[in-house]
């Protein structure tokens, strides 16, 4: 299904902009509890990207002035200014909370469809059991609904650095998830989008023999060793000599091309070569693959250069708290119903 966006992609969708509030302030107060240096930078960074997306021109140019300060005179500097931030972001959020309200964690939402695959079950007499696993199903958060805003996201992004339009192909295969327990790693998820389209993705009229637009994938499947999430693009890929040659002239090991990943991850090492209010501080990948370890899942980087790349994220099926068994509800549900993977079209 091919569907284009429009006015809504200048809020991102409701859900988004009624969560904001409350995401960015948690991410705030974890910056602003005692943390070291990295996480504490790499916070900022998601904190910036965040706003960018979302219009916030004023937070994410503080953002970028405190990454500032802190390369130039250290980190103590960024931290000094933390409280500045703290203010601008309350500011924010005490204008905009009585327009779009507060969403309680104990609200869900639920599709015609969803309800109608309940009702189907009912009707049909179907074991007890299964109904309830149906409902509990429920209780977690679609996939789609996460890369339907991200989708958006993107478009916008891409359009304000003059790549637009953009194609984004949506496969979320009725994948759902915690959604609690996967926040961090969504609100982190802002750097592959940034990445994607800011590194990844050539300017118009400089991709060559490639279709015109610009491509990013979203994916997310259920595989025997647990769940993968990953975002592709179409763009020139990751050039690794460059980045060799930029971790050789840091003293960084990079001769082997586990040596280069590494490299990839860490503060300061950027495929761009000039820093701006988008990208190139280095930052983004780290805050990723943490996020992704804090669920006990991993971060790979699958490119060619000249095609693209993408950033593939495994989840085991038994996360950490062991407290929902995600796996069996989704294998259950879509074997019951026999869901085809969904694959929409946005841009």
């Amino acid at each position: 299904m091919r569907r284009t966006v429009a006015a809504a992609s200048c809020c991102h969708g409701a859900t988004g902009v009624v969560a904001l509030p409350a995401l960015g302030r948690a991410r705030i107060d974890r910056t602003s509890t005692p943390v070291d240096d990295v996480t504490l930078c790499r916070n900022v960074h998601t904190i910036k990207g965040n706003a960018g997306i979302y219009g916030l021109d004023s937070i994410a140019k503080l953002c970028h002035l405190l990454e500032t300060r802190a390369a130039e005179a250290g980190v103590l500097a960024m931290r000094e200014a933390l409280p500045s931030l703290v203010s601008r972001w309350d500011a924010f959020a005490n204008r905009v909370t009585p327009l779009v309200g507060s969403r309680s964690s104990e609200q869900l939402e639920i599709s015609s469809s969803d309800l109608d695959s309940v009702a189907s079950l009912a009707r049909s007499s179907a074991p007890y059991t299964q109904i309830v696993e149906q409902v509990e199903r429920l209780k977690l958060e679609p996939v789609r609904v996460r890369f339907s805003r991200i989708a958006m996201q993107a478009t916008a992004l891409a359009d304000r650095l003059g790549k637009g339009p953009i194609t984004v192909e949506i496969q979320d295969n009725a994948v759902r998830l915690p959604t609690g327990r996967f926040a961090h790693f969504w609100g982190a998820f802002i750097h592959a989008v940034r990445n994607s389209i800011d590194h990844g993705l050539e300017p118009r009229g400089a991709r060559g023999d490639k279709p015109e637009h610009g491509k990013l994938i979203l994916r997310a499947e259920m595989r025997t060793s647990g769940y993968v999430i990953s975002l592709a693009d179409d763009g020139h890929g990751i050039d690794w000599e460059a980045i060799r040659r930029k971790a050789l002239a840091r003293g960084i090991p990079a001769q082997t091309q586990e040596q280069l990943n590494e490299v990839l991850f860490m503060n300061g090492i950027s495929s761009k070569d000039e820093v701006s209010a988008i990208s190139g501080r280095g930052v983004g990948l780290g805050a990723l693959r943490l996020a992704s370890l804090a669920l006990g899942g991993t971060l790979t980087i699958e490119t060619r250069l000249g095609l693209g790349t993408a950033l593939v994220f495994a989840f085991p099926h038994a996360l950490p708290d062991g407290l929902i068994d995600v796996a069996s509800l989704n294998a259950r549900a879509v074997n019951a119903n026999g869901n085809p993977a969904r694959s929409q079209r946005q841009g």
